[in-house]
């Protein structure tokens, strides 16, 4: 509420999950990421009833972090790290533990710059993924550029096939 100044948290944080990477799903929904007791997780809250729902990932809190995007239609999630530091990773987002599959690479320079994220995002049709790709060039510099990866009209038929 900017006009009383005032925040609160959406998740209490004392059972020791550490979240963060909140993003808006639809009106009343926010999702984000996070790990708790030795696993990597992916939560929605509705805001408006405080109903939370996380689903575990089996690939835990291995330090390779990333950022979630939620497809349109609410059936998969998209992410730039979890099973792979270097891959755009999507998995079918049903009621059980998230079961990521990489699709393609982003090369991120992650071990060296940590300004450049892939941040991956679907667009609203739900075809497209786009996110920022990164080069090493042997000068050592990291060269960005935006990214688009199409996807079949059925998404999930990548996670069908891998």
């Amino acid at each position: 509420d900017v006009a009383r100044d005032a925040s609160r948290p959406l998740r209490p944080q004392h059972d020791g999950a550490r979240i963060g990477h909140e993003f808006w799903i639809d009106p009343t929904t926010v999702g984000y990421h996070g790990d708790g007791d030795g696993r990597g997780f992916f939560g929605t809250i509705d805001v408006e009833t405080g109903e939370r729902i996380e689903r575990p990932s089996p690939h835990g809190t291995g330090g390779h972090y990333g950022h979630y995007h939620v497809a349109p239609d609410r059936r998969a999630i998209v992410t730039d790290g979890e099973v792979t530091p270097d891959a755009i990773s999507i998995a079918p987002l049903d009621d059980g533990e998230l079961d990521f599959r990489p699709i393609c690479r982003h090369n991120w320079a992650r071990d060296q710059d940590q300004r450049h994220h892939p941040h991956p995002h679907w667009h609203r049709s739900g075809r497209y993924i786009t996110f920022t790709g990164c080069e090493r060039r042997q000068d050592g510099t990291v060269h960005t550029f935006p990214c688009l990866l199409e996807l079949p009209s059925d998404h999930l038929e990548f996670t069908d096939r891998q």
